[in-house]
């Protein structure tokens, strides 16, 4: 089995306790490779990835920014009406 090298261009690593997302994926067996997170660890907060024991969180950069960008968009829309 050939091991992919991980996409960081794309992504960038969660930190301590950052809060997991939906759309964020994990590493957690080098086999399976990146998976989206199951809904049970969705709103907890990601553990520190120094320690080679804990999962591994990503979450995808231009996914980020459009969820920025659409909540800036609807703030703006509630304070005109």
């Amino acid at each position: 089995m050939e091991k992919k090298k991980t996409d960081w261009v794309n992504y960038r690593q969660l930190k301590k306790d950052e809060i997991i997302e939906k759309d964020d994926e994990v590493l957690c067996d080098s086999k399976i490779g990146w998976v989206t997170t199951n809904d049970r660890c969705v709103g907890t907060r990601a553990p520190d990835p120094q320690y080679s024991s804990h999962r591994i969180y990503r979450r995808n950069i231009l996914n980020e920014l459009r969820t920025k960008k659409l909540k800036r968009i609807t703030e703006k829309y509630e304070t005109i009406y």
